[in-house]
């Protein structure tokens, strides 16, 4: 820090002051644009100046020269451009065509004029690929519990990313989507969609109207039609399943009984009358004791009991069999 008569003087401040007054030199002296250009367009860089007032030019991409002018001649380095450059001859310039994306960046323009320096000229290029179609794409669905259509729309512009869409007509907004509900009273109504980048724009449009026909149906919020039609269908396939396996159970069930012969309860009812006045025929035929006693029963009111109580003979010789031997 120096003092002179009084008055403090700092060498930092010094620094700093001119620091500051460099930069606000070097924003002075140069001018920034952003540009957007479209696939297969081009950009002019030609000069304001006159050519008497140019010394020279230098025009660079990121910092790297790739075309020059000086002592009335262009010349052109080997770069990205090459043979897609053109010179102005009436005015001192060049016009970079058939621009790709791989040209976005930033252009600058330094020019040496006869008497000054001219600022500096940057351009910030944006290369992007134009809108060329536009499609809407549409779902309707019939609520019940309203009865109108919940329509589902959408805006697509093919090919592109980027891109801005606005709708107007029968409903407005902005966005790819749009959901609104449409009645059947309001009949067919229009609707627009504009999609737009930097580069381009293009409208679609698409006419609307609700009816019951050819439409999915909700049911419940949130319940389509077609989730309906598919439980529905899921539980008469499960009833139909079980009564087969039911009726496939007591098929191998039958069966099985028939293969197991016959049993004793079958033996009781099976050819009762034919038997009654056969027991002998019952005995072969492996009946039980049970069915022995039936066969002896020639009338409803004869019981085993009244069977051996029946008259006997007066005299058992050993060629007479008794009661109880008839019995058994």
């Amino acid at each position: 820090m120096w003092d002179f008569h009084g008055y403090h003087i700092s060498i930092f401040g010094v620094l700093m002051f001119g620091i500051l007054q460099g930069v606000f030199v070097v924003l002075a002296d140069t001018n920034t644009v952003k540009v957007y250009r479209a696939t297969g367009s081009s950009l002019d860089l030609t000069l304001n100046y006159s050519k008497q007032s140019v010394s020279s030019v230098r025009w660079k991409f990121n910092e790297k020269q790739f075309a020059g002018y000086s002592q009335k001649q262009y010349s052109h380095q080997n770069s990205q451009f090459t043979e897609r450059l053109k010179e102005d001859n009436d005015k001192v310039g060049i016009t970079v065509q058939d621009l790709q994306p791989q040209d976005s960046g930033i252009f600058s323009v330094v020019v040496d004029g006869t008497e000054r320096q001219y600022p500096t000229q940057m351009f910030t290029v944006y290369i992007q690929i134009p809108i060329t179609a536009v499609q809407i794409e549409k779902n309707q669905t019939w609520r019940l519990s309203t009865n109108s259509c919940d329509v589902d729309v959408k805006c697509a512009a093919l090919g592109v990313e980027k891109v801005s869409y606005l709708w107007s007509g029968y409903k407005t907004g902005s966005g790819a989507q749009l959901k609104f509900s449409l009645s059947p009273a309001e009949g067919a109504v229009t609707l627009n969609c504009t999609a737009a980048n930097n580069v381009s724009s293009i409208l679609a449009t698409e006419i609307l109207s609700c009816s019951t026909e050819h439409q999915e149906t909700v049911f419940a919020e949130g319940i389509p039609q077609w989730i309906v039609i598919a439980g529905v269908a899921a539980a008469l396939l499960l009833i139909a399943f079980i009564a087969a396996l039911c009726c496939c159970w007591r098929s191998h069930k039958g069966g099985s009984v028939e293969d197991s012969g016959t049993t004793v309860y079958a033996d009781v009812n099976t050819q009762v009358t034919a038997q009654k006045n056969h027991r002998s025929e019952s005995v072969i035929n492996g009946m039980t004791v049970y069915e022995t006693v039936d066969d002896l029963r020639v009338t409803p009111e004869m019981t085993i009991y009244a069977k051996v109580t029946l008259p006997q003979h007066a005299k058992i010789s050993s060629t007479s069999s008794s009661p109880y031997q008839q019995v058994c």
